[in-house]
């Protein structure tokens, strides 16, 4: 039998597949705020970090974006539950 080492994920996933991207919230769809896909929380600060998705709005899975916050993004790759 052969051993299959596994690569650990640095960033979680998008719905889509993509892996998401470290943003501050002033890069992410022109400084608007984000609301967390996890939890809902909204993000409003320019400066706060979250997991932003890089295709943005410009795919059939998520026509409105996808983002996670630190926490949800965090959560995702130690218990992957998102």
């Amino acid at each position: 039998a052969a051993i299959v080492k596994v690569a650990e994920r640095t960033n979680p996933v998008c719905i889509c597949g993509k892996e998401l991207k470290k943003y501050q919230v002033q890069y992410a769809y022109n400084g608007k705020g984000v609301r967390c896909n996890g939890c809902s929380k909204s993000c409003k600060e320019k400066t706060e970090l979250i997991y932003h998705c890089p295709d943005g709005k410009n795919n059939y899975k998520h026509s409105k974006g996808y983002d996670l916050c630190l926490e949800c993004g965090d959560k995702q790759l130690k218990f992957d539950e998102l």
